[in-house]
């Protein structure tokens, strides 16, 4: 009888262990996709928005309508950019199929959209034109 508890006191403990070593990756995981989605958004999206009200104070302080109307183009082709990597961030965290169809089309689906390149703003302005 003691080594019967012996044996499942030593069962329960390495579940418990199993159980909390999974938490822990679970939890590291999480935190370095936050990570990733921070510096995606710091480095790309708020960079490319600080670069577009530079470019636009600037062609303010330059006051030419040639100017003006180049700058206004200019910020067009890189809203439509960052709205289509906000879309794409956005489909990441919470893809439509997931709702649609569930988690294992989602994450086929997923497979498919991280293997084929983002869109850059020179395609986007040439798809508009």
């Amino acid at each position: 009888m003691q080594a019967f508890a012996s044996s499942a006191a030593t069962a329960v403990a390495t579940a418990k262990s199993v159980t909390s070593e999974r938490q822990q990756q679970h939890l590291a995981a999480a935190e370095q996709e936050r990570g990733r989605w921070a510096r995606e958004l710091h480095d790309e999206t708020l960079q490319r928005l600080a670069a577009l009200q530079i470019a636009l104070s600037s062609a303010r302080r330059a006051g030419g309508l040639e100017t003006l109307e180049g700058a206004i183009d200019e910020a067009r082709a890189l809203l439509r950019s960052e709205i289509a990597n906000l879309r794409a961030l956005i489909t990441e965290l919470r893809p439509p199929t997931l709702d649609e169809l569930g988690l294992g089309a989602a994450l086929n689906a997923g497979d498919e959209r991280t293997s084929s390149p983002r869109m850059e703003v020179a395609d986007l302005a040439a798809e508009k034109s």
